[in-house]
């Protein structure tokens, strides 16, 4: 009866190690769906126009835009034209960027969105920036990029894969359950 005893306790102690371990050993920790992986941008909140030429006069009105893109050092874009639009303003910065471009949201905002993705992926206007420059953008709204999660059921083989995988380790857990459940009872009884 000792030796029954001694069994039991562990089986118990196995069926608890089993159920710990036993999901991350077998690669069943799928993730629903797919999400992309996205670029760092900076999204201006307004725009105000400026004509940073002076109609060409002179050169006091030209103001630099500081960017850095990703991990790479500020760039500095020299603004000495009349930007009287949105569009003038994203053509000016596309002309001149590199690792990035400008585009205009639905908001009639400026957008300077990284060309690369995933978590080191950042775009951040700089000090050194010039006010009437800044003014291109508003109050700036940072949003880094994010690293990519691929789903392990993008088609039909690796779900019915998946599928039969997690039955077999749900009738193994049901299994491992039942022999807890019969420990405790043979213990207390």
């Amino acid at each position: 009866m000792k030796n029954n005893f001694v069994i039991y306790v562990v089986c118990f102690i196995v069926g608890i190690l089993f159920f710990t371990i036993l999901p991350n050993i077998c690669g069943c920790n799928v993730t629903e769906g797919q999400q992309e992986a996205t670029s760092g941008k900076a999204t201006g909140t307004s725009f105000i126009s400026y004509n940073f030429s002076n109609n060409g006069n002179d050169t006091t009105k030209n103001e630099n835009l500081v960017i850095k893109v990703d991990n790479m050092n500020p760039q500095t874009i020299k603004l000495d034209s009349n930007i009287n639009t949105v569009n003038t303003a994203m053509e000016t910065i596309n002309s001149k960027i590199g690792g990035a471009y400008a585009s205009v949201n639905n908001k009639n905002n400026l957008v300077i969105t990284s060309d690369t993705t995933g978590e080191n992926s950042k775009i951040k206007i700089e000090t050194g920036t010039g006010t009437n420059a800044k003014k291109l953008f508003g109050d700036v709204i940072y949003e880094p990029g994010r690293d990519g999660v691929i789903s392990n059921n993008n088609n039909d083989e690796d779900f019915f894969e998946t599928l039969g995988g997690q039955v077999v380790i749900m009738f193994l857990f049901l299994f491992l359950f039942l022999i807890m459940i019969g420990s405790v009872v043979y213990i207390f009884k």
